[in-house]
């Protein structure tokens, strides 16, 4: 198991039962208030949730490019799949 999918059951869980991502996000932000120290220090809650969020983009955008060319991927071997069988009728 990769340290990608370490926490996938967890997180899946937490999303389902939050019903929906916006609401594991309250669900998540409420918990560190709640139960962390994470907003006693302002600038340093501040500096962590802003600070990685171009490498959070960065991150989401090569996922958005893995999915479309996986998905690509998927769909040429369909279209080749369907002309060698077009192919066979013949």
């Amino acid at each position: 198991m990769s340290s990608e999918e370490k926490f996938d059951g967890l997180f899946m869980t937490l999303v389902q039962q939050s019903q929906g991502i916006e609401n594991f996000y309250n669900n998540l932000f409420s918990f560190m208030r709640r139960k962390t120290d994470f907003f006693t220090y302002d600038d340093k809650a501040r500096e962590i949730v802003n600070g990685p969020l171009n490498e959070n983009l960065r991150i989401f955008k090569e996922d958005k490019k893995r999915e479309a060319a996986l998905k690509a991927k998927q769909e040429q071997e369909k279209q080749k799949k369907a002309m060698e069988e077009a192919a066979k009728r013949k």
